[in-house]
């Protein structure tokens, strides 16, 4: 029985074109895993390679809010990084349902996949500013907590979301409350006020208070800081 041709990739996870068009067994799973995401592990490689010159600050933009960023000793975070697909949200828990009127609202993902969440190499924190699905993303926290030893870093209402829902150990979870602040490896990251009033009414019957449902991320770095506001207003 003829064996079917294997499908070469580089060592970023880039497929070979002189092996992508050989006749060979596919059906949609295969297809699935070889199309998404559509960047492969590109990505990953180059933050993994990736040396932060002294003097200096790293940040990967990944599209819509999510993005990396790496640290000179080699710390790595990611910031409301969405794995997910388009989504749709009712008025029953949705803020902007519940903001506009609306009974319902569509949510296209417009950007490709351009980071594989399970392939890492190092990752020493997961950020989450809010716990709407597009910042507190199911399918990051899944590959984040089976593929590494980070730690989990939200505001109250996100951190009891993923304990409870989503299986995140007590002891790898930090609870931002804004005005305090945590150093992980050579980062310290501020916890800062965010006024995110949709985040106060998705899933609440009565608005709750922004510090319970919201934060602001200031990362310190040697080449300045980043400030992540999330949906902030």
């Amino acid at each position: 029985m003829e064996k079917s041709p294997v499908v070469k990739y580089d060592e970023k996870g880039v497929m070979d074109g002189g092996t992508m068009g050989l006749r060979r067994e596919m059906n949609r799973d295969i297809w699935l895993k070889e199309v998404f995401p559509e960047w492969g592990s590109y990505l990953n490689y180059e933050i993994d390679q990736f040396k932060v010159p002294s003097g200096a600050g790293a940040l990967w933009y990944f599209g819509a809010m999510s993005c990396a960023i790496k640290t000179q000793a080699g710390a790595v975070f990611t910031v409301d990084l969405y794995s997910g697909p388009s989504i749709f949200t009712d008025r029953s828990y949705c803020g902007v349902c519940k903001t506009s009127g609306a009974e319902k609202l569509y949510w296209m993902r417009t950007h490709p996949m351009v980071i594989d969440p399970w392939k890492f190499k190092r990752l020493d924190a997961v950020c989450v500013t809010h716990h709407h699905q597009d910042h507190m993303d199911f399918y990051t926290i899944s590959a984040a907590l089976q593929t590494t030893n980070c730690k989990f870093i939200a505001p109250p209402e996100a951190a009891r979301r993923m304990r409870d829902n989503m299986g995140v150990p007590e002891d790898r979870l930090i609870v931002a409350h804004v005005g305090k602040s945590v150093q992980i490896e050579d980062m310290k990251i501020d916890f800062a006020p965010n006024f995110d009033i949709i985040a106060t009414k998705t899933g609440f019957e009565t608005p709750v208070p922004f510090s319970q449902v919201a934060v602001g991320f200031v990362f310190t770095t040697e080449g300045g800081n980043f400030a992540f506001l999330g949906d902030s207003l």
